[in-house]
């Protein structure tokens, strides 16, 4: 188990987080946490952090957004 260091809160490194902290140890280092709900810096409250395919994607692509979403 390797110990890893994420540096941000924001979308993708607690997304990043969540999946590595499976088999790591994995600590998240940021300015902004969840509960600085005020600060326009912190993106969780304002990124939506919806997952939606998108129209007009190629069957390559179509089949990337399932995995992705599969693995979420």
């Amino acid at each position: 188990m390797a110990k890893i260091t994420i540096l941000g809160a924001g979308v993708v490194g607690m997304a990043v987080a969540s999946m590595l902290s499976r088999a790591h140890d994995v600590t998240i280092v940021a300015r902004n946490l969840p509960g600085d709900t005020e600060s326009l810096d912190w993106a969780s409250p304002w990124a939506s952090a919806v997952f939606l395919g998108l129209d007009g994607s190629t069957p390559s692509e179509q089949k990337m957004q399932r995995d992705a979403f599969a693995y979420l």
